[in-house]
């Protein structure tokens, strides 16, 4: 019998890296592993990772992939999904020459100043598509030209962890276009790096890799992955930025549709694509829109940045437990029917979290709940700015990732938002989207659309129970009154 055909999806997040094997007939998942990295925080407000740390983990899961799934499947491709906004200095060769600066790395701060006073935030969002914030990778650049210049003026290339992977494989150090608009140097209209972004931080475009190419772009063949030797020579895909993967796994594509994906991983991503750009930041603050996987194609996104961030953190910093079975636990312990007092605002990112409402009767699993409804809030606030901005045309959230496996917080989602909500059957979305994109420049599938439409199934869908809805839509205002409220107090975090 024929062995089974496969893409290799290879998903790196922002702490962990999971390998799957994707079936390119139907989008089920043959096999997968799995390896964390931790996290490190030299300084308060400053948060780094290990890229040898990343490198090492994926060989780790292909290895042990491979080995778990024999000779059974074959491998037609191999695809990559990313997480965005980060940045690795690197030497001539490619080698790093400090630790991984993440979106949450907040140490910028004061270069997000020189970058408004040099191009103001309004022109920023008019080039880029995005709000000038601490998450921009320019202004991580210039931190390091300000207090680390031994390593900016060693360093040869500001790569990615897209761009890194690549070159340890011995490919081309390119950017798909979703990647290199995450960079938030990228022109989104003109399809360049701005010279006028490049400009403040002292480089030019040369020290951003090798180019620009559309996320489904062959960009080679390995033979071996690392230090794993794969069973024949593979074809590799260029991929694409997590959220903009996890929309296609999730089946959200280009063409439209009323779903609004939301990938519930690390940062809870919740997002569309169309076809031209919207200056979102000026109409719906809490949006951004950046480019597509090609260049006819853009993506509108929001969410809460430290969604499944900050589960870890509760589990591991206030639960004190880690491994698998202890959100199954702590989802056990809790109902979600709209009572209580105990409000969590959800912003840890940006030293913006808080918990108020406590009283001697909370013990950890109200804190817990707390902060599921706290992330629920913000979920149903972006629902509603993208159905202001797409004049309601979305009345169902498709969900994927990590939280999608908690019935629980899915029906919270639901009687939160008064939308729908479904649940696809392979809730890796990323590791899905990943494939399917491999798939389509591979020319296994047609198009996206119809990689999508044979690779991606719902399986579970949640209704909202009206009388809950009411009492979260009261919950909900007093969510936003606190954020109006402490606004001003956070304001010196700016």
């Amino acid at each position: 019998m024929k062995p089974r055909e496969g893409i290799l999806a290879i998903d790196f997040g922002t702490s962990n890296v999971r390998a799957a094997l994707i079936n390119v007939e139907n989008g089920s998942i043959l096999g997968n592993e799995s390896a964390k990295y931790e996290w490190m925080h030299p300084e308060e407000g400053q948060t780094e990772i290990n890229p040898h740390e990343i490198w090492r983990a994926s060989q780790r899961t292909v290895w042990d992939l491979l080995k778990k799934c024999g000779g059974n499947i074959g491998i037609a491709g191999i695809g990559f999904s990313f997480f965005g906004d980060n940045v690795i200095p690197v030497d001539e060769n490619g080698n790093e020459l400090s630790n991984l600066l993440p979106a949450f790395d907040s140490r910028s701060r004061k270069e997000v100043e020189i970058f408004s006073k040099e191009i103001g935030p309004e022109k920023f969002i008019e080039i880029t598509g995005g709000c000038l914030t601490t998450m921009c990778v320019g202004t991580k650049i210039l931190w390091l030209r300000n207090n680390r210049k031994d390593v900016f003026d060693k360093a040869r290339c500001f790569f990615d962890i897209q761009q890194y992977i690549l070159n340890k494989l011995g490919l081309p150090s390119l950017n798909d276009f979703t990647m290199a608009s995450r960079k938030m140097l990228y022109d989104v209209n003109e399809g360049v790096f701005s010279d006028l972004l490049l400009d403040v931080i002292g480089i030019d475009d040369k020290m951003l890799g090798e180019g620009v190419a559309q996320s489904s772009s062959v960009v080679g063949a390995i033979r071996a992955y690392g230090d794993v030797e794969l069973p024949h020579e593979i074809m590799v895909a260029l991929g694409a930025h997590d959220a903009e993967c996890g929309l296609f796994g999730l089946g959200v594509h280009p063409k439209g549709g009323t779903a609004l994906g939301d990938n519930m991983g690390t940062f809870d991503h919740i997002g569309c694509f169309t076809d031209h750009f919207f200056n979102t930041c000026s109409i719906e603050p809490s949006l951004y829109s950046y480019c597509g996987p090609d260049r006819s194609t853009f993506a509108v996104q929001g969410g809460v940045p430290t969604g499944g961030a900050l589960l870890e953190w509760f589990a591991s910093s206030v639960y004190q437990k880690k491994g698998k079975g202890v959100f199954d636990d702590l989802f056990g312990f809790v109902q979600f029917d709209g009572t209580g007092d105990l409000m969590m605002l959800p912003g840890f990112g940006a030293s913006e979290g808080c918990i108020v409402g406590l009283n001697l009767s909370d013990n950890l699993y109200s804190i817990f709940r707390s902060i599921i409804e706290g992330i629920s809030f913000e979920t149903k606030m972006a629902v509603d700015d993208f159905n202001k901005l797409f004049e309601n045309r979305f009345d169902c959230v498709r969900a994927g990732g990590g939280g999608a496996k908690s019935a629980k917080w899915l029906q919270l989602k639901a009687n939160v938002t008064g939308k729908r909500v479904e649940k696809v059957a392979n809730i890796e979305v990323s590791c899905l989207g990943a494939a399917i994109i491999a798939s389509t420049g591979m020319r296994m599938h047609g198009d996206f659309q119809q990689a999508i439409k044979e690779m991606v199934c719902v399986d579970q869908v949640f209704l909202p129970d009206e009388m809950i809805h009411e009492r979260y839509s009261k919950k909900e205002d007093k969510h936003i009154s606190l954020k109006k409220c402490l606004k001003g107090y956070f304001s010196h975090t700016l």
